[in-house]
């Protein structure tokens, strides 16, 4: 059987349609967005690239340990010792849609949005290098200024609460996974015993 997605755009577009929606998350992304137009409450920020510079190359940093944290998480994730687990994992479903497949989507979502907030500040780090090698000889108005750090400051904002929402749903993932695993494992093993302890009673 083929996987419906064929395409990284597949898995994304079925993670917002298939994943049941938290009106926590929502909203917080959504707060994430606000919180980063606060500096410009006063206007545009005269040395924007200047002061922005160490924060970005920050959030790089941490969004590329993010990825590492999550494709390290996703290999403990698929490499479960007990295939019977998962088959009964895919089998059981949750409004139509398997148990397993979800949290992979989860885990795929979770992916995609640290990947794009890593391009994001990537993109952004080579901007601010260029614009403070540049200098002076970038001189734009106030009004272009002030939407140009909307759009950046709203994207940042976007990005790190989008992360913080998508780590939250995945340590919890891994949680309910992991215990429903041990109780899975915990009653095969005493229905096993069980069937061992009959044998042995009717060979004596």
């Amino acid at each position: 059987m083929e996987s419906s997605e064929s395409s990284v755009s597949d898995i994304w577009s079925n993670s917002f349609a298939l994943i049941p929606k938290n009106s926590f998350n929502f909203y917080f992304s959504k707060i994430g967005i606000l919180l980063g137009l606060l500096p410009l409450i006063n206007g545009p920020l005269a040395d924007f690239h200047i002061e922005w510079n160490p924060f970005v190359s920050l959030m790089l940093q941490v969004y590329a340990s993010l990825l590492g944290f999550i494709i390290a998480g996703y290999t403990l994730f698929i490499a479960s010792p007990h295939p019977k687990f998962q088959l009964a994992y895919w089998r059981h479903q949750s409004k139509g849609v398997s148990l397993l497949r979800l949290h992979f989507l989860i885990y795929m979502k979770l992916f995609l949005t640290v990947f794009i907030g890593t391009i994001l500040f990537g993109l952004l780090a080579i901007l601010f290098q260029i614009w403070t090698t540049l200098g002076g000889l970038i001189v734009v108005s106030d009004k272009i200024s002030i939407v140009v750090q909307v759009i950046l400051l709203s994207s940042i904002g976007w990005s790190m609460s989008g992360a913080a929402v998508q780590m939250k749903v995945m340590i919890f993932n891994l949680y309910s996974f992991s215990m429903t695993q041990m109780q899975f494992i915990d009653a095969t093993e005493s229905c096993e015993s069980t069937e061992a302890g009959g044998d042995v009673n009717t060979e004596r």
